[in-house]
């Protein structure tokens, strides 16, 4: 199967269509933390990419790159290539026959997100040490099967896998005194056809842990709650830049205008 350019860019920088979790998330959660782990990599590799020291990552920092923010992002260009092949099976009208074949398929994805990942950090950062594939796999495989879903992604079941939390995703979930009140309304049937049911409704602000903080009418609600409020727009995940998850390529990123189609050989 080809992949466009775009879709097996590393580091991932296109999450629109990802199904973020509010944090915090439960222990337990692996596809929700897997997902916000990989977008915290790649953005944190993104930023690398950006504003290298002379082709050397900076050492000794907080924001000091190493083995598990590899492994990670190389997970996030999977990932995406994982889901366009979901678009690709969706428009020809088939689907994998089995788990066991999807997850065949699924480690051939691996390894050519790892080998294009090698490509264009070493590219870049001549200092940084390349992990094995095998250390990849170590959370890369798992995460991959906590985001598969049965009948889309292949029919079947699957005999999941799983991967060290502690290792690969504790380290980017955010810090809950971090993390914003959040605004729920309290359901009232009897406001049903109330015309002035949004100024009469009641909103609860609770905290991350759960609890409620405080709570107010409907036309009461100051405007910073008022609105929808994407997750990763809640709060920034420790050591995360502050910028677009979709942003474009910059004159120092890796460049793909010059590359192939990936091919990943599907047997």
């Amino acid at each position: 199967m080809l992949f466009p350019d775009s879709i097996t860019r590393f580091p991932r920088t296109d999450w629109k269509h990802v199904p973020f979790s509010c944090p915090p998330i439960p222990r337990g959660m692996l596809d929700a933390k897997a997902r916000w782990a990989a977008c915290t990599a790649s953005k944190r590799w993104q930023a690398a990419f950006d504003d290298d020291n002379d082709g050397h990552l900076t050492t000794g920092t907080p924001g000091q790159l190493d083995a598990v923010d590899f492994a990670v992002a190389v997970f996030g260009v999977a990932y995406r290539m994982k889901d366009y092949m979901r678009v690709i099976s969706r428009h020809r009208k088939s689907t994998i026959a089995s788990g066991e074949g999807w997850r065949a398929i699924t480690d051939l994805v691996i390894q050519t997100a790892y080998d294009i990942a090698c490509t264009s950090v070493s590219n870049r950062f001549q200092n940084f040490t390349l992990p094995e594939l095998d250390y990849v796999r170590k959370f890369a495989r798992g995460a991959m099967d906590s985001v598969w879903d049965e009948g889309i992604d292949s029919l079947g079941t699957l005999q999941r896998t799983e991967y060290d939390e502690d290792l690969f995703t504790d380290r980017y979930m955010p810090d809950p005194v971090s993390i914003p009140l959040r605004a729920f309304t309290v359901v009232n049937h009897e406001l049903d056809h109330d015309p002035e049911a949004e100024d009469k409704k009641r909103v609860l602000l609770v905290d991350a842990c759960g609890d409620v903080v405080c709570g107010y009418r409907g036309k009461d609600l100051p405007d910073e709650y008022r609105k929808v409020v994407h997750p990763w727009d809640h709060t920034s995940p420790p050591g995360t830049p502050s910028q677009s998850t979709t942003s474009s390529p910059t004159s120092s990123t890796p460049s793909c205008d010059n590359q192939h189609p990936t091919d990943v050989s599907l047997h």
